[in-house]
């Protein structure tokens, strides 16, 4: 038998194995009676070998404990030393402080950003108010415009009038003389026509007479002899009598005449009478563009007279008017340098809040939903405003630091910033546009002596100073 079944207590390791391994009395009593010995001999040893297995494997654990058990302390030993030896702690604190400055800085910045983000919402919403009240302003020239207009075309058709009355009160005695004239020419023509009418009618009542009388004596001499055929020819000859007749007659009433000799004549005297009327329409034209340039020259008169000044008043308000164009010149030049430089400050007030958009957008605000891709300004500034907020709130519930540098948030840090240090192969500064300021840069540690450690006062008066530092640079370059 195995010496283990003597043992009465078992081991804190491998006993208990034992023990739970072992039969009791009675089942071993039952299978002595039941099996053969060899058998039950050849069990418990089998039973034996796989307890000695375990309790060698369980040695074998025991030895791999103790040996990184002992790789521990020694590592804990080395580190104890670290953390006495200066030369550990230097880098350790140049980094520290080198991430004191890089918070203070971006403090800053957050704080210029957002005054400049209140600047520019002010600026906003001023111009807005201003758009607000352009289109009365636009309204209200507009009506000053069209008013001033109907006020020019009265203004120019009175004085169109008035000129027209002045020539016809001018030309009114012409006028009348003329008029009488052609009344006097046209009551002769008239008198004359009449007595010319009067004529022909006696003359044609005597014709009249005479043919009858002629037509009555031929018709008592012939009507014995010629009744057929002489007839129709003298009625022929009637006609063609009257025809000539009635046609002389319509050609003497046009043409006024009483005689047919006349009629030459009198047709030349019309031909003379249309040729003097055309001469005289001719001249009539000639004189009315006469007298309309005539009236545009009086106008031209007129308005110099009226807005024309003397001499001297004319030279004192020429040298005010070329004063106020300087000072509007020098104004419009003013605006013009404010407008760039606010054009340049608008662009680069865009592109902080980008790279600060940039640089937050890792941050993520629990409870909140991804939204969309964000594109308009106001839209970042909101983002990052929010982003803002909530680091403030985690930064003021975050517990204050403790001094102790055994204790466990001191561990974390320090462990934080190896990891840091040894994964990125250069410390992260923020770089400036002046090379002469990094030159200068008075935050460089590498040439600071080691055992002086700035506080925040110090690093914060230090920022504002080199801020200052590189403005003046700035407005002495432009």
């Amino acid at each position: 038998m195995c010496p283990h079944w003597s043992c009465n207590a078992p081991s804190s390791t491998l006993g208990g194995v034992f023990w739970a391994a072992l039969p009791s009395p009675a089942a071993s009593s039952l299978e002595n009676g039941l099996m053969p010995i060899q058998v039950v001999i050849k069990k418990i040893e089998a039973k034996v070998h796989e307890q000695v297995k375990v309790c060698d494997m369980l040695l074998h654990q025991l030895r791999q404990w103790s040996q990184a058990r002992d790789e521990r302390q020694r590592h804990l030993q080395e580190l104890q030393e670290a953390e006495v030896d200066p030369k550990w702690q230097e880098p350790q604190l140049q980094t520290i402080r080198q991430l004191g400055n890089d918070i203070e800085k971006m403090l800053m910045k957050i704080h210029s950003g957002e005054m400049v983000t209140n600047l520019y919402l002010r600026l906003q919403e001023v111009l807005r108010r201003e758009l607000v009240y352009l289109p009365r302003y636009l309204d209200l020239l507009c009506g000053m415009t069209v008013m001033y207009h109907e006020e020019l075309r009265a203004r120019s058709s009175l004085k169109a009038n008035n000129a027209i009355k002045k020539l016809m009160a001018e030309a009114g005695p012409q006028v009348r003389a003329e008029k009488q004239l052609r009344d006097q020419s046209l009551a002769e023509q008239r008198k004359h026509i009449e007595s010319l009418r009067r004529q022909e009618e006696s003359e044609r009542q005597q014709r009249q007479q005479a043919v009858s009388m002629l037509s009555e004596e031929q018709d008592l001499s012939s009507s014995d002899v010629l009744v057929g055929a002489d007839v129709e020819a003298a009625k022929a000859k009637m006609q063609r009598e009257a025809f000539v007749t009635d046609k002389m007659e319509k050609a003497k009433s046009a043409l006024q005449c009483s005689r047919l000799w006349d009629i030459p004549s009198s047709i030349e005297a019309q031909r003379r009478s249309l040729g003097s009327l055309q001469q005289h329409i001719d001249e009539c034209k000639e004189r009315k563009t006469e007298l309309k340039k005539t009236l545009e020259e009086l106008e031209l008169q007129q308005a110099k007279l009226k807005f024309n000044e003397p001499v001297s008043t004319t030279r004192l308000r020429e040298e005010e008017l070329r004063q106020n164009l300087q000072q509007e010149e020098a104004r419009l030049e003013q605006m013009r340098a404010q407008m760039s430089k606010s054009q340049k400050r608008l662009i680069e007030f865009e592109n902080i809040i980008d790279n600060l958009y940039l640089l937050l957008q890792g941050i993520l605000i629990p409870g909140q939903q991804d939204s969309a891709a964000v594109v308009g300004l106001e839209e970042k500034l909101q983002e990052c405003e929010k982003k803002l907020q909530f680091l403030k709130e985690r930064l003021a519930a975050r517990p204050e630091d403790s001094t102790d540098e055994h204790g466990e948030t001191f561990a974390k840090v320090r462990t934080l910033l190896e990891k840091r240090t040894a994964e990125e192969t250069r410390n992260l500064k923020i770089s400036f546009e002046d090379e002469e300021a990094m030159e200068d840069d008075t935050l460089d540690f590498e040439d600071e002596d080691h055992d002086y450690i700035p506080s925040r006062e110090d690093i914060k008066k230090q920022g504002l100073q080199l801020i200052r530092m590189n403005t003046r640079r700035r407005k002495k370059k432009q």
